[in-house]
């Protein structure tokens, strides 16, 4: 079979860490083990492209600068122009004497491959990442409307990373679709022995994410814990863990940060704010008593298949309870629902030996459905396809 090189374009890549940038992060990583080139072409910071092998395949940060004085609007513009910029220099790592496919992670990058398709050989796969948008999102959401409108002709497949974003779909009559969901790397988050002493949240803290249901409920647990409400202490595997010293965990950032902070220190909660690294993530895991995802959106969370995948107990909103089964391999609660969030919490903080063997099957169920090699051929067999 003749070689094939892959040049990934997405708009933010690391040391920016979300779901989007885990999943090519991840994706890239094993297709160069299977022999594949891939590049990822990125939008950087500042005036000065560079260039960075850091990872094992080279991640070109294309000149990118805006204005955070100008209006949203202004710099959604002058954004655009920056990935009109960077999707030229994509088409330059094109290479004679391979099979050249464009994989596009962002909605513009997505619309000018379309558009230059018929005027550069190449093939052209796209993955859609985001399941929902926000109201402010307008122009984004129009861009997909004609994307989606578009891609019957030009695109050769879609790959949608959960199935809310699939049926998004369905009124475009779009057969060259599949659902490929996030995998993840079992031998990297894995269980291993650390002392149990965070709640934890991973995640944008937006109220899609549910971020502020989280901040309140770390406020009425520090009350209770106060106030004596709860054991002194609980045992798990002959430790003793003291909930005195309970500490709860927020790891990311977004719109809501300063909110947070604030709210934290007027109300003197034991919480941390950090910003971490994607390789740290298992390290926090390990050490949490309950990773929470009060998600408001339906999507499949990374952040709930890699905790789970290192052995935590999950609590999870039901609008997007996928992959838990509840009290099998993790813990639902009713969507905005802070009561029964509360109660749930309570009881796994309570019952911690009861509820060993949920963390097993947690880590059983990834290992079986969501391991990344998986997702990583099912990636290869669609260039595969669409190169004959």
């Amino acid at each position: 079979m003749e070689k094939i090189n892959v040049i990934h374009i997405t708009q933010k890549f690391w040391p920016t860490v979300g779901g989007g940038q885990v999943h090519i992060m991840n994706l890239v990583k094993e297709l160069v083990k299977e022999g594949i080139s891939s590049e990822v072409i990125c939008l950087g910071v500042g005036t000065k492209e560079k260039i960075n092998n850091k990872f094992g395949f080279p991640i070109v940060y294309s000149k990118y600068c805006n204005n955070k004085r100008f209006p949203l609007i202004i710099n959604r513009f002058i954004e655009a122009f920056w990935i009109f910029v960077m999707f030229f220099k994509a088409l330059k790592f094109r290479k004679n004497n391979y099979l050249n496919i464009i994989h596009t992670h962002d909605e513009f990058a997505f619309l000018l491959a379309m558009l230059f398709k018929p005027f550069f050989k190449y093939k052209l796969v796209d993955t859609e990442h985001r399941s929902l948008f926000s109201k402010g999102e307008k122009i984004t959401k129009m861009l997909n409307k004609i994307n989606y409108k578009l891609a019957k002709k030009r695109c050769d497949y879609i790959i949608a990373v959960d199935d809310g974003i699939k049926k998004r779909f369905k009124e475009y009559n779009l057969k060259n679709i599949d659902l490929i969901e996030n995998g993840v790397n079992v031998e990297k988050f894995k269980p291993e022995k650390k002392r149990k002493e965070y709640i934890t949240f991973v995640g944008r803290f937006d109220e899609l994410k549910g971020a502020d249901l989280f901040l309140k409920l770390a406020i009425e647990l520090n009350k209770k814990l106060k106030s004596r409400k709860v054991p002194a202490f609980l045992v798990q595997k002959n430790q003793k863990i003291f909930l005195r010293n309970l500490k709860f965990l927020m790891i990311g950032e977004g719109p809501l940060e300063e909110f947070i902070k604030n709210t934290v220190k007027k109300e003197n909660i034991d919480l941390t704010i950090k910003i971490a690294e994607h390789e740290q993530l298992k390290d926090y895991f390990n050490k949490s008593i309950l990773v929470i995802s009060p998600l408001r959106i339906n999507s499949l969370s990374l952040v709930s298949l890699e905790s789970m995948a290192c052995g935590a107990i999950n609590l999870k909103s039901d609008i997007s309870s996928r992959p838990i089964t509840n009290e099998k391999n993790g813990f639902i609660f009713k969507i905005n629902d802070f009561e029964d969030l509360v109660s749930k919490t309570e009881y796994i903080i309570k019952n911690q030996s009861k509820i060993d063997k949920i963390g097993l099957e947690a880590r059983k169920t990834i290992i079986k459905d969501f391991d990344i090699q998986k997702s990583i051929m099912k990636t290869i067999n669609i260039y595969k396809l669409i190169l004959g």
